[in-house]
């Protein structure tokens, strides 16, 4: 499996979090802005990268990979071949991300992993949404 992480930013500053050195540390630091988000013809010659070398799972991650701007784009792309993929997120969706997951997953192909704070480390709004 191959980890593609869309964009360097996220909605919450868990302190466990894998990627905080590479969101909030040096590394951050030291990234020019436009490189916080994969551009699309990015995105596009690492998913031909990947099926061309008969990759058969990846993983979009970031950050939250659903913040990136293109992020609904970049999953009906992913979707467009034969590869198996997976969401790693925070499940913190406004109501039309949730319906255009709810309308495009319906392949075994897809798979979420979700990693869900409760209520003691999230706001009531942020909660609520989960």
């Amino acid at each position: 499996m191959y980890n593609v992480i869309l964009l360097n930013k996220c909605n919450l500053r868990c302190s466990y979090c894998f990627a905080e050195d590479y969101m909030h540390g040096e590394e951050k630091q030291q990234a020019k802005a436009e490189d916080e988000a994969m551009s699309e013809a990015m995105f596009d010659r690492v998913v031909k990268f990947l099926v061309d070398s008969n990759v058969y799972h990846v993983s979009l991650l970031g950050g939250e990979p659903t913040l990136h701007p293109q992020f609904r784009k970049f999953w009906l792309k992913a979707s467009a071949h034969d590869t198996e993929f997976s969401l790693k997120s925070n499940a913190l969706w406004d109501a039309d991300l949730l319906a255009f997951l709810n309308t495009h997953h319906d392949d075994k192909r897809y798979s979420f992993l979700l990693n869900v704070n409760g209520p003691a480390r999230l706001t009531p709004q942020q909660w609520e949404t989960v």
